[in-house]
């Protein structure tokens, strides 16, 4: 009998086959990403790394190629846009696992089942580690079923449901956005788009605390995927001494520069050992992710040592480089919270010119009662008596579904405040109609909308509609052209 890899099998001799709710489903859920981890671990450690390496980062780098291209995301296939959304968090943890897991002296002959039963394997823990945290973060409500056959099925939440399909729409029309644009700029510049501009507002800070511009890192990063890769995916191994002086030859930077960017981009079995903790999936500090640059062995000869990266992946870590700072998770120091902390007032701006370029009468109201609070912006369409009262809301994202609870709250506690303000507006259209140079106007209808700057997870049946600026771009286009 073959000793390979048998996800149901081990779920089976984990846990009863039966239905598991709130707290003890979260506990069990725990308990099974911890076994499975380490049966993957000790499954990789059965066959050759090297080979392991270029398997899974082949499926790694490609699953990046089709994440970026965000085609997916034009679809109405649920099932396939999770499943590609999921992929490159699949296959990184594959590798990371590799990494982490004993050299193998005597390694079995790696075969095409043997790969299918670890990514089925890497699926259900993910799976499993997510649900654990949906669970944690929604007061334990739900609970999962696993079959006689080692399938799991979990309970959601039905708000949860309903909602995560307008969420899957807000992130088309994103996509359907920055699709357009990058086609615009490829035909206008006809060259590669570059990710430097996105880097240089951040370079004096990010020099004071890590030592190095940020683009110099972004620079380094592309031009190993523009002049060094070969392949538009797929994995391609270096002598490191090799690596350099192609980014030497291709940048102005010295080789002392290109090793301090590239100590960014790289990855060790040392980096994750510290830090990797089973049921925390997706909030590992260091993963290949946003560290796509593998190095497996240390000190492997005169050459330097070999290291494993794809083109696909650079790119993808260099974007969520770029997030990451955006997103606060890393610092810059005190200047930094304050760009943050100003955000929300250019993210207001942002939605009153919108506002304006579409005919709108536009005006933000800072005095009404301290009880209503002040009013982002009141917009009058006179042609058809609209007047519209907007909330300009600019959180940080957070696209997982263990957090649309965290969602839903903060969208009902913004309905309440804008009620307030609509109440408000209905009572003093006059004075309104005034400061905004139109003392005739006749207002048929207060509308409130409440705008956020990235994606949310919107509940069902809110009085308000809350609809991301991509949403509301559309929404400005059908009233344009009503």
């Amino acid at each position: 009998m073959s000793s390979r890899l048998r996800p149901r099998e081990l779920l089976l001799s984990i846990c009863q086959a039966r239905e598991y709710s709130g707290k003890e489903a979260h506990a069990t859920l725990n308990n099974i990403a911890q076994e499975i981890h380490k049966a993957i671990l000790n499954a990789c450690g059965t066959y050759d790394k090297i080979e392991l390496i270029h398997v899974f980062y082949d499926l790694f780098d490609e699953s990046c190629y089709r994440w970026m291209l965000s085609k997916h995301l034009l679809t109405e296939n649920q099932s396939h846009i999770q499943k590609v959304e999921a992929a490159p968090s699949i296959f990184r943890y594959l590798l990371e696992t590799t990494l982490l897991s004993r050299d193998a002296v005597n390694f079995k002959h790696l075969e095409n089942e043997d790969v299918s039963s670890l990514i089925l394997a890497a699926e259900i823990f993910r799976e499993t580690c997510g649900y654990s945290d949906y669970l944690y973060q929604n007061d334990f409500a739900g609970g999962f079923v696993l079959n006689e056959n080692g399938n799991m099925s979990f309970k959601i939440d039905e708000r949860i449901m309903k909602s995560q399909d307008g969420f899957i729409e807000k992130l088309r029309l994103i996509q359907e956005k920055a699709i357009l644009e990058r086609e615009k700029m490829e035909l206008a510049n006809r060259k590669k788009v570059s990710l430097r501009d996105g880097a240089l507002p951040h370079d004096e800070l990010f020099k004071q605390t890590y030592g190095i511009n940020l683009s110099t890192i972004v620079d380094v990063g592309e031009s190993i995927v523009y002049c060094a890769c070969k392949r538009p995916y797929g994995v391609e191994d270096f002598f490191q001494n090799a690596l350099l002086k192609k980014i030497k030859k291709n940048t102005s930077y010295d080789k002392g520069t290109i090793k301090k960017a590239l100590q960014f981009l790289r990855i060790d079995r040392n980096m994750l050992s510290k830090e990797w903790i089973y049921f925390r999936f997706r909030d590992v500090p260091v993963t290949v992710s946003r560290r796509p640059i593998i190095q497996l062995f240390c000190g492997s000869g005169s050459k330097g040592d070999v290291v494993y990266l794809g083109s696909c992946a650079l790119i993808r870590s260099i974007v969520f480089l770029l997030t990451d700072i955006d997103r606060g998770i890393i610092k810059l120091g005190n200047v930094a919270e304050q760009w943050a902390q100003e955000k929300g007032p250019q993210f207001e701006i942002q939605v009153r010119l919108a506002l304006s370029e579409c005919g709108f009468k536009v005006i933000r109201v800072t005095d009404p009662p301290p009880n209503v609070g002040e009013i982002d912006a009141a917009a009058l369409n006179e042609q058809k008596k609209i007047l519209l009262i907007i909330e300009a809301k600019a959180p940080k994202l957070d696209i997982s579904m263990d957090r649309a609870k965290w969602h839903f709250e903060r969208s009902r506690k913004w309905c309440q405040q804008l009620n307030a303000k609509v109440n408000w507006a209905q009572e003093n259209t006059l004075l309104l109609a005034n400061r905004l140079g139109a003392p005739d106007a006749k207002i048929g209808e207060v509308t409130g909308i409440i705008v956020t700057k990235v994606p949310w997870y919107v509940e069902p049946d809110l009085p308000y509609k809350v609809l991301s600026y991509e949403e509301f771009e559309n929404f400005l286009k059908v009233i344009g052209n009503g």
